[in-house]
């Protein structure tokens, strides 16, 4: 069982905090020099299938508060 984020990069995106089950995974750049859609930006292997958490928290960067959330993919 796995979920992925997908979002799309670019110019005025910035920054986003994703935690799992309550863990923190990291903290994620979505800003690029150039626009790109349908970016996996990062994702999460459960060792069960179940009920699970995966949260995506923006945290923004400055001038790039935006951060899209397209879609979670869900791998089972």
């Amino acid at each position: 069982f796995a979920v992925a984020w997908i979002s799309t990069v670019g110019r005025t995106r910035g920054r986003a905090r994703v935690d799992a089950d309550g863990a923190l995974q990291g903290t994620y750049n979505t800003y690029r020099s150039t626009t790109g859609y349908r970016r996996v930006i990062t994702g999460r292997a459960f060792a069960a299938a179940g009920t699970h958490t995966f949260r995506v928290e923006v945290v923004g960067s400055g001038r790039n508060p935006r951060v899209d959330l397209d879609a979670f993919v869900v791998l089972r």
